[in-house]
């Protein structure tokens, strides 16, 4: 008999019950949900596999204009994950964070951003701090 694995909820699963957990930079984890809504992961609270469900802390970009975002993904580049605050207060001052407690099924995928936002090439930065 073959044994099926969801690779995803494995993966957040496995972060979850990490006793190392750190903080996932804003932008570099993406959920995307069925309803079509997406989340950027902070970290996993709690998973309850039984239950099917988990609270997930995300990251709040409602404050943020487009042009604070773009600071912070400048700013990831320059922080270690290990000296993001829980808040992202060092990355922006209205960066803010969210509880998002969700049936796990309704994660319909997740998005590893690498390369785009985190961390982002030297050049990148340098032509930033030119302007």
């Amino acid at each position: 008999m073959k044994v099926k694995m969801n690779w995803m909820q494995g993966w957040l699963k496995s972060i979850a019950e990490s006793k190392e957990q750190e903080i996932i930079p804003p932008f570099c984890v993406e959920l995307v949900m069925r309803d079509g809504r997406s989340y950027y992961l902070q970290y996993v609270t709690g998973w309850e596999g039984e239950s099917g469900t988990a609270v997930l802390s995300i990251w709040d970009f409602r404050a943020l204009s487009d042009q604070d975002k773009e600071i912070v993904k400048l700013k990831i580049s320059k922080f270690p994950p290990k000296e993001i605050d829980g808040e992202g207060k060092n990355l922006h001052p209205h960066l803010d964070r969210a509880n998002l407690r969700v049936n796990i099924k309704d994660i319909m995928y997740c998005i590893e951003w690498h390369d785009r936002t985190w961390p982002l090439g030297v050049e990148a930065i340098k032509m930033y701090e030119k302007k």
